[in-house]
């Protein structure tokens, strides 16, 4: 069973939810298809009214529970607008966002992962903040540059930093810029630790091998220098 939330305030997921239906489905996919208005009204019954005339409610499912009372305009039941960006499905064990675009009215700055369908841990129907940054980290795939005796994996410090082991690389790895890159038997399992138990599961990696790499050249690493 899915329990759809929609949010208060179209796509602002800080102004408080309404709990709007349950859909009998184990599909988060299933349950955002059916609470969509296409040729009718999904929150409405198999028969819809409108002008004086009756109508066949395409969009109709006996899989979807309503909870929500419907509110009406000009003596017209008016249905629930489609599950869309900002709104929360639930599944019984996880809470799955659609991320908006934007956090709020005043945001200046788009989401990096909007668009996509995202589990939280925090939500509250009366609203939630949303780490996009983190998301951004959980999602990422790190290459790892490997040439023929070493290899090191590229980790933003703003990563090391928010995982919390900045200050515990040592000086076999490389800086430059903002960009470490880890030494594979030093440090790279110092960061992996802290990802795992951040966010239960081991980053995604990419290898790129290279006969010749400029790494090697690069400053050694020293915290101080980004503080």
């Amino acid at each position: 069973m899915i329990t759809v939330f929609q949010s208060k305030k179209f796509m602002y997921h800080k102004e408080g939810y309404t709990k709007v239906a349950t859909v009998d489905t184990d599909s988060i996919a299933e349950a955002f298809r059916l609470t969509q208005n296409i040729d009718g009204s999904w929150s409405q019954g198999p028969e819809l009214s409108y002008d004086g005339k009756t109508y066949a409610n395409k969009d109709f499912s006996d899989k979807v529970t309503v909870l929500t009372d419907l509110e009406t305009y000009n003596g017209e039941v008016v249905g629930l607008r489609s599950t869309s960006s900002g709104d929360v499905l639930f599944d019984g064990e996880k809470y799955w966002f659609l991320v908006p675009s934007y956090g709020d009215r005043n945001a200046t700055e788009s989401y990096k992962t909007r668009g996509q369908t995202v589990a939280i841990d925090n939500f509250d129907i009366d609203g939630f903040e949303y780490d996009d940054k983190e998301k951004v980290m959980e999602n990422k795939t790190y290459i790892f540059y490997e040439d023929p005796g070493h290899g090191w994996v590229a980790v933003p410090m703003a990563d090391l930093i928010a995982l919390g082991v900045a200050d515990k690389i040592t000086g076999c790895s490389y800086l430059l810029g903002n960009t470490a890159y880890l030494e594979e038997d030093c440090d790279l399992p110092t960061f992996v630790r802290a990802y795992k138990k951040k966010f239960g599961k081991a980053p995604k990696g990419e290898t790129v091998y290279q006969e010749h790499t400029s790494i090697r050249s690069y400053p050694n690493y020293e915290y101080k220098e980004v503080v």
